[in-house]
């Protein structure tokens, strides 16, 4: 059996989000806490907010009610998770999912 490991990286990538752009990087399935449920693997509430404050790592264009530039802090990832402000949350979390799926795609491939 051949393992190849080159092509993994832990390191955030930028992707394009409407007018701004936001650095992401892959959350490691070593620190999730999975439920198989009905045979289907489920992520508890808590962890994926956690998820979404790890891989939301920059973010660039991004500007507040004060039309100033709006500082990433762990306090704005709560308030955009909690309130599903402008679908960012479920971007980056959907962007994770994907990230860790090209891997498994390309090795079937």
């Amino acid at each position: 059996m051949k393992v190849e490991l080159s092509g993994l990286s832990y390191e955030a990538k930028w992707f394009d989000f409407g007018d701004c752009k936001l650095k992401i990087r892959p959350y490691p399935a070593s620190m999730m806490n999975l439920v198989v449920r009905d045979g289907s693997m489920v992520l508890a509430g808590k962890d994926s907010i956690e998820i979404f404050k790890h891989c939301l790592t920059e973010w660039k264009d991004v500007i507040g009610d004060d039309n100033k530039p709006l500082v990433l802090s762990d306090e704005v990832k709560t308030t955009l998770y909690d309130f599903k402000v402008s679908g960012i949350a479920d971007f980056v979390i959907n962007k994770n999912a994907e990230i860790s799926r090209q891997k498994e795609t390309s090795e079937k491939n």
